[in-house]
């Protein structure tokens, strides 16, 4: 297997939510965890403060499959941040099944609608 460019998502990473009610229900996401299990092994999460691609341009996000590691941009929103992770864990889910699509406009539509659905699922939970 050749070397792999890290996977980059979003073009410019802007989080306008920040200010904005975390939902109508008021419930408070968890902090990102560490790791996340996978079938195949833990995936490290790394929140990193000033994240950037390859020509220096903020992001959100990305996964970096030759070191199975997921990084997500420090933002003020905790809603960006779960929502880019999710996104990101898609992409990680997609590549260990073997099941990424072939055009890459395709891959990132579903993992922003796949990252979204479970953000909301996740708000919509209430607090035990």
């Amino acid at each position: 297997m050749g070397t792999r460019k890290p996977r980059v998502c979003g073009s410019v990473a802007r989080d306008e939510s920040a200010s904005k009610p975390m939902g109508s229900s008021g419930i408070r996401l968890p902090p990102l965890p560490a790791k996340i299990a996978t079938t195949i092994g833990p995936v490290p999460v790394r929140v990193v403060k000033d994240l950037r691609d390859e020509n220096k341009d903020p992001i959100f996000g990305r996964w970096l499959p030759e070191e199975r590691i997921i990084e997500v941009c420090e933002m003020p929103s905790l809603v960006t941040r779960w929502t880019t992770l999710m996104h990101e864990r898609i992409h990680q889910i997609l590549e260990d099944a073997g099941a990424k699509p072939t055009d890459p406009d395709t891959e990132e539509r579903v993992c922003d609608a796949v990252a979204t659905a479970l953000v909301v699922e996740l708000m919509s939970r209430p607090a035990k």
